[in-house]
Order: C-alpha cells, then structure tokens, then sequence
C-alpha cells in the first residue's frame, strides 16, 4: 500500500472526488467549496502601469520557518510589497524599458473553506539533509481575512473565518503518525469530558509559574525595553545597563551561564532584533514596532497600531485568543480507531514540537448549519444513500458478532456421570462416545453458572444439582481433577465431567 503525505492526498482525494462527479448536479462541488484566487500585481513606479497576473488555489500553502504564526505569515505574503530598485529593475512593457517597480500578492476571491497547508518540512543545505520545523507557530480560533483581501469593502462577516479542524503530524520528516482534530458542528458526537475540579487549583499554579517564568523570559524583557525606547536603536552596552536598571541584576550575573553572552543572544535571535553591521547597536525588527494584533469580542482579529496600542502582535496575545474563544464548542481528537473529546484550549498544545499542527482547515463564520442538522446525523441525507447505510450497518453488526465468536467461543467436551462407571480407580463409559460425551460450544467470557444453565437445557432429562470436574481422558480411563468453582477459568478443549449424584 502507497503511502502518501496529507498534503498530496488532499489534493488527490480532490481531484478522485472532481473525476467521480463529471456529468452530475455535484460536478463543480469542489470548486464552489474550496476553490479561491490569488491576484499578483506589479506596479511601474514610472508610469503606473499595472502588470496582473491571477492564480487558483485550493489550499493555501504557507511558510513556518522564521515565522511566528498564521498571521505573520499571510502578512509576508499578501501585505508586504517587493521593490525593484537599484541593480534589480523591472523592464515595464508600457515603458519598454528597466524601471523601479513594486510587487504585490493580494487575496481577490475567498472560498467558503480555506484549507492551509503549513511547511513544516525543509532542506538544510549545509547538512544536506531534510529536517521537520518544530519551533512554534500559532494560529487563532478565529481570523480575519480584510487586510490580505484585494477588496476589503465588503461586511465584517464577508472576512470572517472560524476554525473548525487541524491535521497534526507526530514524528519526523521521514516518517510518522497523523491524527485530526475535529470541531463538533453538528453535535453529533457524545462529548463527556470528565470535569477534574481537583486540577484547577494545580492549573492555577502551573498558570502562575508559567507567567513567573515568562516574565522571567530574557527574550520578553528585552523586547519590552527596546519596545520603550523612541530611537530606532541603541547601544548593546546601553541595552544591558537598562536591563541591570530594571531588573536589578546584570547580564552576565543573570542569564550569561543559560544564554552566553548578549550579543550572541541578539545574534541567535535575528528574526526579533536588528543588530548594526558592526554588532555595537540592536533594534526591535520593524514588524514589531508596527504590527499589532487584537481580538475583540466582534472578532476583528486585525488591527493596526493606530486603533490598538496595548495588545503586540506575539505568540501570548495569540495563546490568549485561543483561551477567550467561545468555549462551548466541543472539539474531538480522531486518532486511528480511537476517538476522544478534548478541550479547545488543547489546540494550543499543537502550536509546536515533534507533534504539532500540519494542515488548517477554517470555514466562514457566516455559513451557520440549521437547527434541524443538530443531534441529527441523517439530516438532508438522500433516501437511497440512507437505505445503503442501513443495510452495511446491518452486515457490518453481523460481521461484528461473527468476529465476536470467532474470539471469544471455545469448545468443551461434557462427560455424563450416569453414562460411566468406576473400575480399578478409573472411570470407563458404559455407552458409546457418541452417546457418553456431549460437545459444547460457550463464550469464554460467560461464568460457571451460565454454562450449568446451558447443561440444564440441553439435558431435559438430568436431574438434581449440576456439579463440574475437569478430567483427563488416559489410557486407563477417565481421571478427574478438580471440581470447578466460580474462580476456575475455561479453556479451549476442556474435558469436563458432570457428576451423577445418583451414584454416590
């Protein structure tokens, strides 16, 4: 069996799906669901000319390496503008000749489901070798789509997308395991989390650790101190006498044994700090000036600094979007052939590491399933789909109870006591086998009394109490053992022997 990675699956589940509904009402079902547009645009800083160039998807395919999370990312690649200037021009085709120009991606046509695909898997070059991204990488509950849109007009709602699935992958690049989560839309599932009140104190205090240790966080108070400051840079000596100042201890007391000198530090983390060519100054990179990220309680999860100057952009305001998400909704982990409910919280613990999120499936807020679709697995389901299903959950319980059988039925081998008689210390049948020993066939799992009832009602004629042996058949006769009890286990094959009181 071929094995494929969940990324071309999807993409041949599309295309099986698309092939499978040519010349039918459904044809174009994968397009009106998934299908969206990409417009890149170039500008001639001369004459205005607009080169356009317009691009289909089904899933948006998205970088992880340097990048904090989903927003960041479609910041990159539909905000951000490349510039040709200098020794890198553009030949504009109205001027007809190398200009400067600007290069823009924007979002033209939303699909009612968005599916993104993380790229968690790179080539090292120097290595020469592929290797998994497991740093972390955050994505909200809920997104708003406005400021990478080419038309950003329209309703709040238009731009509005919740999100309501993630495949995670768990392992490395060359190999793993997928699980899924799954929002429950139509609550359908039986969601009985166990409420563990006794954990809310202990999550309290791993809550307050957490912050102790995050505010603690050499990287967090770094950024907070150059996130202060008015110029664009300052000194790195500067820098570590202002931490001295606010934290009371220096670098080198403080961190240089976890963290190395400061200056490596800022080094290490080149994606947040800008440091001079000379490495004597340091700046927040200018994202982190600019870019800042909310979510009010209408869900506008974009803003600018301008409209919201106390919450930053950060993986924190992001885990934090998560947490204050509706909690209501009830979340499902589909793992092979084990299925369990979790909490909404625990998306945030796919944000990173060897197990983390791989694929992102959102769909638009405004697209609300109708009440009768709740509780009702059948809602809207053709008649004669539903009569295929009823008949295969029919063989299917019957194939389940064979299986059943086949695991759990043993045969036994009953000995009737009135049928044998005892000489020279052994008991010898007085009748044929045939009539001397009865072949019974018994769930394992049923007790000692169940199988005397079933004794009972094969032997209409036995009467008195039903007492049990286990025997073993020599050539010197019948040899008894022990008397069963309610604590002796039944094997395949057992001879047992059934006492005839009469005798006694």
């Amino acid at each position: 069996m071929r094995q494929h990675d969940v990324q071309e699956l999807n993409r041949i589940l599309f295309s099986a799906l698309e092939t499978s509904l040519v010349g039918t009402s459904g044809h174009d079902l994968i397009n009106r669901l998934y299908h969206g547009t990409v417009v890149n645009q170039i500008v001639c800083k001369e004459c205005k000319n607009v080169s356009e160039r317009q691009e289909d998807f089904l899933d948006l395919t998205v970088a992880v390496k340097d990048v904090s999370g989903l927003e960041e990312a479609l910041w990159n690649m539909y905000v951000e503008e490349e510039y040709f200037e200098n020794d890198n021009l553009y030949r504009c085709g109205a001027c007809n000749k190398l200009v400067e120009a600007a290069k823009s991606a924007k979002l033209r046509k939303l699909p009612p489901f968005l599916t993104v695909s993380l790229l968690r898997f790179n080539f090292d070059f120097e290595k020469c070798e592929r290797y998994k991204e497991t740093s972390c990488y955050t994505f909200p509950i809920r997104i708003n789509l406005r400021p990478f849109c080419e038309q950003s007009q329209l309703d709040d709602l238009e731009y509005m997308y919740e999100l309501f699935s993630v495949i995670i992958h768990k392992g490395g690049c060359y190999g793993g395991h997928y699980h899924v989560y799954i929002k429950d839309v139509d609550a359908l599932g039986n969601w009985q989390l166990k409420e563990e009140s006794k954990l809310m104190t202990e999550e309290k205090v791993q809550k307050d650790t957490e912050n102790i240790k995050e505010m603690e966080n050499p990287l967090t108070i770094l950024k907070g101190i150059l996130s202060e400051e008015e110029s664009k840079q300052i000194p790195v000596d500067q820098l570590g006498q202002k931490l001295l100042e606010k934290k009371g201890m220096s670098w080198n007391k403080k961190y240089r044994k976890q963290y190395g000198p400061i200056r490596k530090y800022l080094q290490t983390h080149s994606q947040i700090f800008r440091l001079s060519p000379d490495d004597n100054k340091v700046s927040l990179k200018e994202m982190y000036h600019k870019l800042q990220f909310g979510s009010d309680s209408q869900g506008q999860g974009l803003q600018s600094p301008s409209q919201n100057n106390d919450i930053q952009w950060t993986s924190e305001s992001l885990c934090t979007v998560l947490k204050d998400s509706a909690s209501g909704s009830h979340w499902f982990d589909l793992n092979d052939s084990k299925v369990q409910p979790i909490k909404e919280k625990d998306i945030e613990k796919q944000f990173q590491g060897k197990e983390s999120a791989y694929m992102l499936f959102y769909r638009k807020s405004q697209l609300k399933r109708p009440s009768e679709a709740q509780a009702n697995p059948r809602y809207r389901v053709p008649g004669h789909l539903l009569n295929e299903m009823d008949a295969a959950n029919v063989e299917l319980r019957k194939r389940r109870m064979d299986c059943d059988s086949a695991d759990n039925n043993i045969d036994l081998h009953l000995y009737l006591g009135s049928h044998y008689k005892l000489s020279n210390g052994a008991l010898h049948p007085s009748l044929s086998r045939k009539e001397s020993v009865l072949d019974l066939t018994i769930d394992k799992r049923k007790t000692l009394g169940d199988l005397q009832q079933l004794i009972f009602q094969l032997l209409e004629f036995w009467e008195g109490d039903v007492i049990l042996t286990t025997a073993k058949s020599l050539p010197a006769g019948l040899h008894l053992y022990q008397t069963l009890d309610g604590k002796t286990c039944i094997k395949q094959g057992f001879i047992v022997y059934l006492h005839d009181l009469s005798l006694v």
